[in-house]
């Protein structure tokens, strides 16, 4: 089984092309393999204009593909509801499987969420518009206070990908929080202290505050730099 993130994935912020999500799923069938396909961000294009790219389960003729999906990215964070969409037979394994540790979800919460869908449009588009404001603050704020980071503005999603000049990832994290910024580093997404000269910076505050993030984040870099060099990472062949 590969569990994968085609939507917006956390935390590159890409969108998978069609062609890939094909090529995909029938690298799954020719494997006998089954795909986790996370649709949790799949609702958070930033320009709701845009065609939107068939989920991965539309090239999916053999029941390999099980969709999951959350409330609590696109509409709040507090509403932890989440849905899978598979096969009648899995379904009825995965409900069986299930009720020994949790019989069900909140009812409260899922009447909540049922209402909200019924507007999921106005949801999106406003969900959008706030987040786009965010995101370009964002990226403004990076490109005065830290221009020697790269990144790519991302069209969906609640991350920027920023990489920096050094490998200083993790001290950076730890600096920031001193700083009152909270990133998190790039090895959280990688195995044996890959992926050092990454950070996530998450855009889901007001445009004002992710400027202050911005300067203090600055500064903590600067700290950072002006620190003793630390012992050199491996080299990974």
């Amino acid at each position: 089984m590969a569990y994968t993130v085609p939507d917006f994935h956390n935390p590159t912020g890409l969108l998978m092309p069609d062609g890939d999500r094909a090529a995909l799923v029938d690298a799954a069938r020719r494997a006998d393999a089954f795909l986790v396909a996370d649709e949790t961000f799949a609702d958070l294009g930033h320009d709701t204009g845009a065609p939107r790219v068939p989920p991965l389960a539309a090239h999916d003729r053999g029941g390999r593909v099980i969709s999951v999906g959350s409330a609590s990215k696109l509409m709040w964070g507090g509403l932890r509801i989440g849905w899978i969409r598979t096969t009648a037979p899995l379904a009825r394994r995965l409900v069986l499987a299930r009720e020994p540790f949790d019989m069900a979800s909140p009812v409260l919460e899922q009447l909540i969420v049922r209402e909200l869908l019924a507007s999921v449009d106005d949801v999106r588009e406003q969900r959008a518009r706030e987040l786009t404001r965010s995101r370009d603050a964002l990226a403004g704020a990076l490109r005065e206070h830290l221009p020697g980071w790269e990144f790519r503005v991302p069209e969906g999603g609640l991350s920027l990908w920023a990489r920096m000049p050094a490998p200083v990832a993790t001290r950076l994290a730890e600096t920031a929080e001193r700083h009152g910024v909270r990133v998190v580093p790039g090895p959280a997404f990688g195995a044996d202290g890959v992926l050092e000269d990454y950070v996530r910076l998450s855009f889901v505050l007001p445009p004002e505050a992710l400027r202050t993030a911005a300067e203090r984040l600055a500064g903590a870099h600067r700290e950072v730099e002006a620190a003793p060099a630390a012992r050199p990472l491996p080299a990974y062949v």
